[in-house]
């Protein structure tokens, strides 16, 4: 069982792309695997608390210690 948490979703919104699989989307270029899948929802989740972080801020709320935007997401379901 994949330990990373953004594999582990990648697995959830592609649950028939093997670890190994490869395939091109609809545009004959662009790769889609687990690894390249994983890198995107990582990004996304980056973002976002990135920006939730920077709206917190703004609103002059009391944020955490920076270095628990390096704890990992879990994913439901999965704990």
């Amino acid at each position: 069982m994949a330990t990373d948490p953004y594999i582990q979703e990648a697995m959830h919104v592609f649950p028939g792309l093997a670890p190994g699989d490869t395939m091109k989307l609809n545009d004959g270029t662009t790769e889609l695997s687990l690894i390249s899948a994983a890198a995107g929802i990582k990004v996304l989740y980056d973002d976002m608390l990135n920006r939730a972080w920077s709206e917190a801020r703004a609103r002059g709320e009391k944020l955490p210690d920076p270095v628990q935007k390096l704890v990992p997401p879990e994913v439901p379901g999965q704990q």
